[in-house]
């Protein structure tokens, strides 16, 4: 190695430190941005930004051994696509809203399995700005 060499190689690890923290600071960045709900949407609205919107369940409380819940939801933007389900449960739906910024469809689990009793507590997630928002929620008592 020579003299010119020995003496760049601590800009070098310079440089490389430099770099490793504004990749940090993106990735902080980006994670408070998703945290707020995203810069898109431009509206009112829960966790996740955008439109506001509500979801029930029916029936709720419901029986023990229920195969299917219809949920349902308002106040959302006309033609928004929602991804619903209990979280880490398959299957999710993926509905749009109506002209309205409404839906209502019915939930059945895997195999039609039945409800047992407990609390079950389904969420609405919207897409934006590359990843999926929470939008809102409803808890499916069974008992």
């Amino acid at each position: 190695m020579n003299v010119s060499q020995s003496r760049f190689r601590p800009l070098a690890y310079l440089a490389v430190v430099a770099l490793a923290a504004v990749l940090i600071s993106a990735v902080v960045a980006v994670d408070a941005e998703a945290a707020r709900g995203g810069s898109g949407g431009g509206g009112k609205g829960g966790r996740g930004g955008g439109s506001t919107g509500t979801m029930t369940a029916s029936p709720n409380p419901a029986p023990v051994g229920i195969t299917a819940v219809t949920l349902s939801g308002s106040g959302f933007s006309p033609g928004e696509g929602l991804s619903v389900g209990l979280p880490g449960v398959i299957p999710s739906y993926s509905i749009v809203t109506d002209a309205s910024g409404n839906f209502s469809f019915t939930y059945s689990k895997a195999g039609n399995a039945p409800f047992s009793a407990g609390q079950y507590p389904f969420e609405a997630h919207r897409w934006q700005s590359g990843g999926w928002v929470f939008a809102t929620s409803v808890t499916l008592v069974v008992q």
